[in-house]
């Protein structure tokens, strides 16, 4: 059976290195680094130098899809430890109090909207339609 995951040569702080990814994650780094006006190169160096960076965590209330900062910074090694833990907080939103698992959050960080951030900005437009 071939390999889903196909290694491929980047320049990272001008150093050429290889990535191992399936075609779908390598296919979105293109798509993300066109839409940043980037080379693939600059994005790639761009997520290295803030993986070990202290991120803080971001989830929705259920109720109106704010965003809410849950004041939790963590790095990415500890974001997979604590991947499955539950997390309690106080909506400023709603008041209410909610839970949800580490996992359903994410990262803020400073390479702009994420995926997940878009979904739920998507949601919420709709809902307030």
């Amino acid at each position: 059976m071939k390999s889903l995951v196909v290694k491929r040569s980047v320049v990272v702080a001008d150093h050429k290195t290889s990535v191992s990814l399936e075609d779908a994650f390598w296919n979105g780094l293109k798509e993300i680094a066109r839409e940043r006006n980037i080379t693939l190169s600059e994005l790639v160096e761009a997520i290295d130098s803030e993986r070990d960076a202290m991120r803080n965590l971001i989830c929705w209330c259920p109720e109106t899809q704010q965003p809410i900062n849950l004041q939790i910074y963590t790095d990415y090694a500890t974001l997979a430890r604590i991947w499955s833990n539950p997390v309690r907080f106080q909506c400023p939103h709603c008041g209410a109090e909610h839970e949800t698992k580490v996992g359903a959050a994410c990262l803020q960080t400073t390479l702009g909207r994420t995926a997940s951030n878009e979904a739920h900005e998507a949601s919420a437009r709709r809902a307030v339609r």
